[in-house]
């Protein structure tokens, strides 16, 4: 477990605060399924974001959430990838009862899937059919679609941003408002006109 800290070309604006870095918990664990001539097992990355002014964890608090779940960590087989994710599901469940631990979690689960779907080779849809009971979310697409976060910004700036993400093909856009209605107003107006159709 480590933290990167990650600087930004330009700061991130939101009504809760202002970030020059993107301060990341990174997870990374070794499966002890050793075949025969390997030297370690199947190696997975996860990574977490802990944002205190959102969630209250922080990196510190993350390491501490994550060094308490070694004893049980080390304890856990899966004979296969079906009981990962169910493992991880009730991880989830019970979490829930204690203090926040989103970001450690979210870390964790996918170092362990990461590593999980290496070993099975198994892909990242295979997780609905490990658990049927949400079998009706899944509903694969084409394609993939990925939007973009408005930062909170001066409205005169605003255009620049919004002719990137309109030259970069993105179609959705989630927009970051702050304490002034006006310049609020003044951003959405000028997102709209730049990423409208057609």
């Amino acid at each position: 477990v480590f933290g990167l800290s990650i600087p930004l070309r330009q700061p991130f604006r939101t009504a809760s605060a202002e970030r020059s870095t993107s301060d990341n918990l990174v997870v990374r664990v070794e499966l002890a399924d050793l075949p025969a001539g390997q030297a370690s097992g199947s190696v997975g990355y996860g990574e977490g974001l802990p944002r205190e002014y959102i969630t209250g964890e922080t990196i510190d608090s993350c390491f501490d959430y994550l060094s308490g779940l070694v004893p049980m960590l080390s304890s856990w087989d899966f004979p296969d990838f079906g009981s990962l994710v169910e493992t991880l599901w009730d991880l989830s469940e019970q979490a829930q009862d204690g203090p926040p631990s989103f970001a450690a979690r979210c870390a964790l689960e996918l170092a362990l899937l990461d590593a999980g779907m290496r070993h099975w080779g198994r892909s990242f849809g295979d997780i609905f059919a490990a658990l049927p009971d949400i079998m009706e979310l899944h509903q694969p697409h084409q394609s993939i679609r990925y939007s973009v976060v408005a930062s909170l910004d001066d409205p005169k700036r605003t255009w620049r941003k919004a002719l990137e993400f309109r030259l970069y093909g993105f179609k959705q856009v989630k927009v970051k408002v702050g304490n002034d209605a006006e310049a609020d107003a003044a951003n959405l107006k000028t997102l709209r006109r730049f990423l409208s159709q057609p």
